[in-house]
């Protein structure tokens, strides 16, 4: 014993001898997998995160058609713009239950060799029936439009 620590001295030799053997069954034994098939165990829960859900896309061919959309759910309109200079214009946007979430407008993205397309996607509204009516217009025009691409959008 020493005389300032109350404790006895262990030889390193016994130290070593305890600890090793001790701490190699201690790590071993919390790494061996559980024998329950029905225990929880964080190494057996699945690490990938699903992919995003690709929204619906609605074509031209979809023109003046009712479609049923989950209430809350995103679904694309995809246009095709003929000519230079010609645009989508989403008319009664401000009145419409329907949110728009993203715009834009891809000439790489072509339908039938036509051109650019403006890919429209929206968010439906919780419940109901709402149509989105979009006109093809020159920029800046209020005049008529060229064409016009109506579709109803029933949230059940």
């Amino acid at each position: 014993m020493n005389a300032r620590d109350c404790s006895p001295r262990l030889s390193p030799l016994f130290r070593r001898s305890a600890v090793l053997p001790l701490l190699a069954f201690l790590v071993l034994a919390g790494c061996q997998p559980r024998q329950d098939e029905n225990a929880a165990d964080s190494l057996n829960v699945p690490v990938e995160t699903p992919p995003p859900a690709t929204p619906t896309r609605y074509l031209e061919t979809n023109n003046n058609q009712e479609v049923a959309v989950a209430p809350g759910g995103e679904f694309e309109i995809a246009l095709a713009e003929p000519a230079p200079g010609m645009a989508w214009v989403w008319v009664d946007s401000t009145t419409s239950p329907v949110v728009l979430v993203d715009r834009m407008t891809n000439a790489e993205d072509t339908v039938a060799g036509t051109g650019a397309v403006s890919v429209w996607r929206f968010r439906a509204p919780a419940t109901g029936t709402t149509p989105i009516r979009l006109e093809l217009r020159e920029p800046g025009s209020t005049g008529a439009a060229t064409q016009t691409y109506v579709l109803t959008v029933r949230a059940e």
